[in-house]
């Protein structure tokens, strides 16, 4: 009976952390929406650089030339949301223009979680 017991406890506790269907639609809707603000933001003030500085709206490199990191680090989120046109716009960006042929230091943790 102890085992019944726990496996119900558990059961309600998983029931009270997922949210409903409906409110699991509301809530990858709002992710997308914010996405697709950032995404945007992005595209107008800094697109191919490495970041945009959101407080200034400044883009800023890390080195002399731009690792495109921001556009590296976001095409999977672009085609996983189905943002296909930005995520085609992108790629083709990236593979006219990155070059790792640069000598400069970077940031490990920042390249590594990429």
């Amino acid at each position: 009976m102890g085992a019944v017991r726990y496996l119900l406890l558990l059961l309600a506790a998983a029931c009270a952390v997922h949210p409903k269907p409906e409110a699991s639609a509301d809530l990858a809707s709002g992710a997308r929406e914010a996405f697709a603000h950032s995404w945007q933001a992005y595209h107008r003030l800094a697109w191919g650089h490495d970041e945009l500085k959101p407080l200034t709206r400044v883009p800023h490199d890390w080195g002399a030339s731009s690792l495109l990191i921001t556009q590296v680090d976001a095409l999977d989120s672009l085609i996983l949301m189905g943002f296909t046109a930005e995520a085609d716009e992108t790629r083709a960006y990236i593979d006219e223009h990155l070059s790792f042929d640069q000598d400069l230091e970077v940031k490990n943790f920042e390249i590594v979680i990429r």
